[in-house]
């Protein structure tokens, strides 16, 4: 069964972000971290999937 995530990029292309999520786009050019929106939306999404974490582990019931 394949579940869909989130992406900042899908979501920006069809125009399906909230104020606040476009926002937070924003900041990151603001801030110098991205050069344009869409950009930024591919460093979320890049971040999204390539976190450093630890393995996912079993939950006990």
């Amino acid at each position: 069964m394949f579940e869909q995530t989130f992406s900042w990029v899908r979501a920006f292309e069809e125009g399906a972000l909230s104020e606040m999520q476009l926002e937070a786009l924003q900041a990151m050019v603001d801030t110098g971290e991205a050069a344009t929106l869409l950009a930024a939306a591919r460093i979320l999404d890049f971040e999204a999937t390539h976190k450093v974490g630890e393995e996912p582990g079993t939950y006990g019931f």
